[in-house]
């Protein structure tokens, strides 16, 4: 039996040691001042902006643009940027239900802090439409989980559709989330 394999929008995982002992503090603050009631971010505060993780996104930029255009074979001459960027603070209990990132190319998720028993991420079947008239059990078929540790940073596609677990933990869960945006260069004739 030989698969063929036709689409390429495949998740990727990195790794980035972003020294935890270095950003804790910090990281901690902002949990203080900015977690609201989704455990989300201070929509004032951009990681891609700030000295602290400035490292992080001089590591991510070319590899994101190889992803994009070699693995997933999208063009290379159109201009694939950081539209977005937050910091996610997640608490006892607290979790991300399922969502995508509308028409942006790519979403990132680096994972900083992974409390022990805070389980992160599961990522929807791109093909559930096509299964979903299969009478099963229940949906548990079409979530499957993206094994992650701290400093490890995944790359997918932002239609993906993916939830973030239940944060079981006493600790708080930290991650940072970057949305990867085009911009189409016409071509001139």
């Amino acid at each position: 039996m030989e698969q063929v394999k036709l689409f390429d929008n495949e998740i990727y995982k990195l790794e980035y040691d972003f020294k935890w002992d270095l950003i804790k503090e910090f990281c901690h603050q902002y949990h203080l001042e900015y977690d609201d009631v989704y455990g989300r971010y201070g929509a004032n505060f951009k990681p891609h902006k700030v000295d602290m993780f400035k490292g992080y996104y001089d590591y991510l930029e070319p590899l994101y643009k190889k992803i994009i255009t070699e693995k997933w074979g999208l063009p290379n001459n159109h201009e694939y940027y950081i539209e977005d960027s937050w910091l996610r603070s997640s608490s006892y209990g607290e979790s991300k239900l399922e969502h995508n990132h509308g028409d942006v190319v790519a979403v990132i998720c680096a994972y900083i802090r992974i409390p022990e028993n805070s389980e992160v991420l599961e990522v929807k079947n791109p093909s559930y439409d096509s299964y979903k008239f299969v009478p099963f059990q229940d949906e548990s078929w079409s979530w499957k989980r993206v094994p992650v540790k701290e400093n490890d940073v995944v790359v997918m596609p932002g239609w993906y559709l993916h939830r973030t677990q239940e944060n079981k933990s006493q600790d708080v869960r930290f991650m940072i989330a970057t949305n990867i945006g085009i911009k189409i260069k016409k071509k001139l004739v």
